[in-house]
Protein backbone atom coordinates (compact mmCIF):
# COMPACT_ATOMS: atom_id res chain seq x y z
CA UNK A 1 0.00 0.00 0.00
CA UNK A 2 1.38 3.34 -1.03
CA UNK A 3 0.51 7.03 0.71
CA UNK A 4 -2.02 8.59 -1.23
CA UNK A 5 -0.27 11.23 -3.47
CA UNK A 6 3.04 9.90 -3.18
CA UNK A 7 3.65 7.03 -4.61
CA UNK A 8 5.81 5.82 -1.14
CA UNK A 9 4.89 2.51 0.41
CA UNK A 10 2.65 3.74 3.23
CA UNK A 11 4.07 3.57 7.20
CA UNK A 12 8.21 3.61 5.12
CA UNK A 13 9.76 5.14 8.46
CA UNK A 14 8.07 2.91 10.93
CA UNK A 15 8.76 0.17 9.06
CA UNK A 16 12.81 1.42 8.66
CA UNK A 17 12.50 1.80 12.30
CA UNK A 18 10.61 -1.37 13.44
CA UNK A 19 13.18 -3.40 11.08
CA UNK A 20 16.44 -2.08 13.01
CA UNK A 21 15.29 -2.44 16.29
CA UNK A 22 14.44 -5.65 15.19
CA UNK A 23 18.00 -6.71 14.22
CA UNK A 24 19.36 -4.46 17.03
CA UNK A 25 17.20 -7.07 19.29
CA UNK A 26 18.55 -9.99 17.47
CA UNK A 27 22.28 -8.58 17.71
CA UNK A 28 22.11 -7.82 21.35
CA UNK A 29 20.54 -11.58 21.53
CA UNK A 30 23.91 -12.94 19.73
CA UNK A 31 26.39 -10.88 21.85
CA UNK A 32 24.97 -12.69 24.92
CA UNK A 33 24.90 -16.07 23.55
CA UNK A 34 28.43 -15.44 21.79
CA UNK A 35 30.56 -13.35 24.13
CA UNK A 36 29.97 -14.81 27.70
CA UNK A 37 31.42 -13.37 30.95
CA UNK A 38 34.56 -15.03 32.48
CA UNK A 39 33.63 -17.27 35.85
CA UNK A 40 33.58 -15.14 38.91
CA UNK A 41 37.22 -15.08 40.95
CA UNK A 42 38.43 -15.05 43.96
CA UNK A 43 39.94 -11.26 43.19
CA UNK A 44 36.17 -10.65 42.06
CA UNK A 45 35.01 -10.99 45.27
CA UNK A 46 38.00 -9.55 47.30
CA UNK A 47 38.65 -6.72 45.01
CA UNK A 48 35.21 -5.15 43.45
CA UNK A 49 37.16 -2.67 41.33
CA UNK A 50 38.34 -5.68 39.63
CA UNK A 51 34.99 -7.07 39.22
CA UNK A 52 34.39 -3.82 37.86
CA UNK A 53 36.65 -3.47 35.20
CA UNK A 54 35.84 -7.02 34.21
CA UNK A 55 32.16 -5.87 33.82
CA UNK A 56 33.26 -3.16 32.01
CA UNK A 57 35.51 -4.60 29.52
CA UNK A 58 32.83 -7.24 29.22
CA UNK A 59 30.48 -4.64 27.83
CA UNK A 60 32.38 -2.92 25.54
CA UNK A 61 33.31 -6.32 23.92
CA UNK A 62 29.78 -7.15 23.19
CA UNK A 63 29.50 -3.16 21.77
CA UNK A 64 31.50 -3.90 19.50
CA UNK A 65 30.09 -7.13 18.45
CA UNK A 66 26.53 -5.74 18.09
CA UNK A 67 28.36 -2.86 15.56
CA UNK A 68 30.10 -5.70 13.40
CA UNK A 69 26.98 -7.95 13.37
CA UNK A 70 24.96 -4.71 12.54
CA UNK A 71 27.05 -3.19 10.22
CA UNK A 72 25.50 -4.88 6.78
CA UNK A 73 22.56 -4.55 8.04
CA UNK A 74 22.83 -0.64 8.75
CA UNK A 75 24.60 -0.55 5.08
CA UNK A 76 21.75 -2.47 3.55
CA UNK A 77 18.74 -1.10 4.66
CA UNK A 78 19.70 2.58 4.69
CA UNK A 79 20.17 2.25 0.98
CA UNK A 80 16.68 0.05 0.54
CA UNK A 81 15.43 3.31 2.11
CA UNK A 82 17.05 5.47 -0.10
CA UNK A 83 16.31 4.00 -3.23
CA UNK A 84 12.73 3.22 -2.31
CA UNK A 85 12.19 6.75 -0.66
CA UNK A 86 14.42 9.15 -2.64
CA UNK A 87 14.78 7.43 -5.91
CA UNK A 88 18.16 6.36 -5.95
CA UNK A 89 19.47 3.50 -7.89
CA UNK A 90 20.57 0.27 -6.35
CA UNK A 91 23.77 0.29 -8.47
CA UNK A 92 24.56 3.80 -6.93
CA UNK A 93 23.88 2.91 -3.07
CA UNK A 94 26.20 -0.03 -4.19
CA UNK A 95 28.70 1.91 -5.61
CA UNK A 96 28.43 4.06 -2.57
CA UNK A 97 28.49 1.11 -0.12
CA UNK A 98 31.40 -0.38 -2.21
CA UNK A 99 33.53 2.29 -1.75
CA UNK A 100 32.74 3.06 1.86
CA UNK A 101 33.99 -0.91 2.67
CA UNK A 102 37.26 -0.07 0.12
CA UNK A 103 38.60 3.08 2.86
CA UNK A 104 37.81 1.05 5.77
CA UNK A 105 39.89 -1.65 4.28
CA UNK A 106 42.74 0.61 3.16
CA UNK A 107 42.36 2.27 6.74
CA UNK A 108 43.22 -0.76 8.59
CA UNK A 109 46.18 -1.31 9.71
CA UNK A 110 46.32 -4.53 12.19
CA UNK A 111 45.42 -7.19 9.53
CA UNK A 112 41.97 -7.74 10.86
CA UNK A 113 39.71 -6.65 7.80
CA UNK A 114 40.58 -8.42 4.80
CA UNK A 115 39.69 -8.23 1.22
CA UNK A 116 37.60 -11.94 1.32
CA UNK A 117 36.02 -10.05 4.60
CA UNK A 118 34.85 -7.04 2.67
CA UNK A 119 33.86 -9.35 -0.13
CA UNK A 120 31.29 -11.63 1.83
CA UNK A 121 30.24 -8.67 3.50
CA UNK A 122 29.09 -6.96 -0.16
CA UNK A 123 27.44 -10.07 -0.74
CA UNK A 124 25.48 -10.07 2.04
CA UNK A 125 24.35 -5.99 1.72
CA UNK A 126 23.71 -6.53 -2.29
CA UNK A 127 20.90 -9.63 -1.02
CA UNK A 128 19.74 -7.64 2.05
CA UNK A 129 19.34 -4.32 -0.26
CA UNK A 130 16.28 -6.38 -2.06
CA UNK A 131 15.56 -7.95 1.03
CA UNK A 132 14.70 -4.68 2.68
CA UNK A 133 13.10 -3.33 -0.56
CA UNK A 134 10.61 -6.29 -0.29
CA UNK A 135 9.56 -5.44 2.92
CA UNK A 136 9.20 -1.84 2.73
CA UNK A 137 6.87 -2.53 -0.35
CA UNK A 138 4.54 -4.96 1.58
CA UNK A 139 1.61 -4.54 3.48
CA UNK A 140 1.75 -4.36 7.41
CA UNK A 141 4.09 -2.27 9.81
CA UNK A 142 5.50 -4.40 12.55
CA UNK A 143 8.65 -6.84 11.54
CA UNK A 144 6.79 -10.21 11.96
CA UNK A 145 3.88 -9.07 9.44
CA UNK A 146 6.48 -8.07 6.98
CA UNK A 147 8.31 -10.97 6.81
CA UNK A 148 5.07 -13.55 6.79
CA UNK A 149 3.46 -11.05 4.05
CA UNK A 150 6.30 -10.90 1.91
CA UNK A 151 7.56 -14.62 1.81
CA UNK A 152 4.07 -16.36 3.42
CA UNK A 153 6.39 -19.30 4.81
CA UNK A 154 9.99 -20.65 5.78
CA UNK A 155 10.47 -22.07 2.07
CA UNK A 156 9.93 -19.08 0.81
CA UNK A 157 12.17 -17.18 3.10
CA UNK A 158 14.89 -19.39 2.72
CA UNK A 159 14.64 -19.35 -0.97
CA UNK A 160 15.56 -15.86 -1.62
CA UNK A 161 18.56 -15.97 0.18
CA UNK A 162 20.38 -18.73 -2.75
CA UNK A 163 23.54 -18.60 -0.31
CA UNK A 164 23.67 -21.36 1.64
CA UNK A 165 25.94 -19.56 4.24
CA UNK A 166 23.56 -16.49 3.65
CA UNK A 167 20.23 -18.44 4.36
CA UNK A 168 21.26 -20.30 7.22
CA UNK A 169 22.44 -17.05 8.65
CA UNK A 170 19.06 -15.12 7.97
CA UNK A 171 16.80 -18.21 8.96
CA UNK A 172 18.28 -18.55 12.14
CA UNK A 173 17.81 -14.67 13.07
CA UNK A 174 14.20 -15.49 13.52
CA UNK A 175 12.98 -17.25 16.86
CA UNK A 176 11.66 -20.23 17.51
CA UNK A 177 7.89 -20.57 16.41
CA UNK A 178 7.75 -17.74 14.16
CA UNK A 179 5.88 -18.64 11.27
CA UNK A 180 3.28 -19.79 13.40
CA UNK A 181 2.74 -16.34 14.33
CA UNK A 182 -0.35 -14.58 13.58
CA UNK A 183 0.02 -11.45 11.52
CA UNK A 184 -3.05 -9.06 11.67
CA UNK A 185 -4.12 -8.90 8.36
CA UNK A 186 -3.35 -13.11 7.51
CA UNK A 187 -2.58 -16.02 8.69
CA UNK A 188 0.25 -19.36 8.40
CA UNK A 189 0.61 -22.12 9.92
CA UNK A 190 3.86 -23.93 9.32
CA UNK A 191 5.00 -26.30 11.66
CA UNK A 192 9.12 -26.44 11.35
CA UNK A 193 10.93 -23.65 13.25
CA UNK A 194 14.01 -21.83 13.25
CA UNK A 195 17.57 -22.35 15.11
CA UNK A 196 18.62 -19.94 17.52
CA UNK A 197 20.47 -17.20 16.04
CA UNK A 198 23.55 -17.99 14.31
CA UNK A 199 27.30 -16.29 15.55
CA UNK A 200 28.02 -14.13 13.49
CA UNK A 201 30.49 -10.43 13.68
CA UNK A 202 32.83 -12.70 16.52
CA UNK A 203 35.73 -9.87 15.96
CA UNK A 204 36.46 -7.23 17.91
CA UNK A 205 37.85 -4.27 15.70
CA UNK A 206 34.64 -1.96 14.99
CA UNK A 207 35.01 -1.87 10.90
CA UNK A 208 32.51 1.03 11.08
CA UNK A 209 33.57 4.88 10.29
Amino acid sequence: MKKQGTGLPENLDRKFENILDRDRTVAKSVSMAVVKPKPLGVWDVMIPIVFILNFMKLKQTREIFIQNFMFTKELALDAARNIIKKGRTRESELAQIEDKTKSILDADTDGIYSEEIRRSQMEEIDLLIDHYCKLFKTDGVDYSSLVISTYQNRRGYTAFFPNSKIQKRRCRMLPNGFWERRPTHRRFIKNRSCHRACEEGRGRKDFRT
